[in-house]
């Protein structure tokens, strides 16, 4: 966007003014957006020019603003229509941009588009099956757990000697055990000692 512009009689300025009677200038003044988008004028003409009915000074440097009526030797006043506001981009740069950014939108879906149908697969792979991005994550495991885990010596440990318990009987247990042995001698003895008689 212009930061200044010419207005005057001349055909060549900026901003041109029809005047018949010759009181206007060919370059009667200057128009100049400062930072913040402010708006200045200065008077360069010989028959003055005029904000809100008050003439300024010759080449100073005057603040104004779009509401405010800037009058040229009092034949014609500044159509505010033909200065762009400030800050904001003029409908042509607007159209410009939005152009450019469908363009390349376009460009970059046929481009995606080219891609994920078939074209240029042997050079790009963007979606690779899953099974195969599977696969490459359990090598990947096995690997690092490979690596992590070094071979352990295995030593032979020696096992503990497990004592056996005795178990202690009780006396009234050992007088029983020993009745039922003496019993059983008995038994026995008497069977040896058994005598045959002849039949009469």
């Amino acid at each position: 966007m212009k930061t200044i512009y010419s207005i005057g009689r001349d055909p060549g300025c900026d901003i041109y003014l029809v005047d018949d009677k010759n009181l206007i200038s060919r370059n009667h003044a200057i128009l100049k957006i400062g930072k913040g988008g402010k708006y200045f004028i200065i008077d360069q003409s010989m028959n003055g020019t005029y904000i809100n009915g008050i003439k300024i000074s010759q080449g100073v440097q005057v603040p104004v603003s779009r509401k405010d009526v800037v009058s040229f030797a009092h034949v014609a006043e500044l159509d505010w229509s033909q200065v762009p506001k400030s800050g904001l981009m003029s409908p042509k740069t607007i159209l410009l941009s939005l152009a450019a950014v469908i363009v390349v939108g376009a460009l970059g879906y046929c481009a995606y588009q080219f891609i994920n149908e078939g074209g240029g697969a042997n050079d790009i792979i963007i979606n690779p099956p899953i099974a195969e991005v599977e696969e490459k994550e359990d090598a990947e495991k096995a690997d690092s757990t490979a690596v992590a885990t070094p071979p352990v010596e295995q030593k032979e440990v020696a096992k503990p000697k497990v004592k056996k318990e005795v178990k202690k009987e009780t006396a009234k247990e050992a007088e029983k055990e020993t009745e039922t042995k003496t019993e059983a001698e008995a038994e026995k003895e008497v069977k040896d000692t058994v005598t045959y008689q002849p039949f009469v």
